[in-house]
């Protein structure tokens, strides 16, 4: 009777232990399964929390967004050909001297000759016009004190014959002489200078000779 017993505990544990294995089997097969199925991504992550839900037209209209198109790229290729060969030749110095001493001709004209002729200026200085001129009064002082000697006056002329300005550009050795024949022939008419022709305001100089038996 004891042995009978035995063995029907025996076997009881047995079949526990073996349903505790089968369980622990199934267990680690479901894992496992759910683990590729979670790895191969098949189920494709919602664009929006699932707890809330758009509305259809905002839902299609994510779902249906195109990524924007992206900016295509150039490249730009510059042909690396190689330059051509060249030289440098060194040019020997000449002596021939009639390339320092060629002459050079002045341009001709289309109708011939050799180009229009430059006339030089002539100037012509202004005259003084002794018969519109009054002969300067010696100064008494002077004649008392026997004083004489030659001034010499700048005079700038104007193109109508009068007298613009005067100075004295070389005294006579008395001031008394000079302001005498200064304030006198600058009463005096000029024919006034002129340059190829053509009158113009200019500069003279005249001399007077201070003398007591003139």
């Amino acid at each position: 009777m004891n042995f009978t017993e035995n063995n029907n505990d025996r076997l009881q544990n047995m079949s526990r232990i073996a349903m505790v294995a089968l369980l622990h089997v199934l267990l680690l097969f479901v894992v496992m399964s759910g683990a590729k199925m979670n790895h191969s991504g098949t189920k494709p992550v919602p664009l929006y929390h699932p707890i809330y839900e758009p509305p259809k037209s905002l839902r299609e209209k994510i779902e249906k967004t195109e990524p924007l198109p992206t900016r295509p790229t150039f490249v730009l290729q510059v042909p690396q050909e190689p330059l051509p060969p060249f030289t440098v030749e060194e040019v020997p110095p000449s002596d021939d001297s009639s390339l320092l001493t060629t002459p050079v001709s002045p341009p001709s004209l289309p109708g011939g000759g050799d180009g229009p002729v430059i006339q030089p200026k002539v100037h012509a200085d202004a005259v003084l016009v002794s018969s519109a001129c009054e002969k300067p009064e010696y100064p008494s002082s002077s004649i008392h004190e026997e004083e004489t000697g030659t001034v010499t006056l700048a005079m700038l002329v104007d193109i109508d014959g009068r007298v613009l300005e005067s100075k004295i550009d070389k005294s006579s050795g008395y001031r008394v002489l000079d302001n005498a024949a200064r304030s006198a022939l600058s009463l005096c008419k000029f024919k006034p200078g002129s340059t190829n022709g053509v009158a113009e305001k200019s500069w003279t100089k005249i001399k007077y000779a201070w003398r007591l038996d003139q």
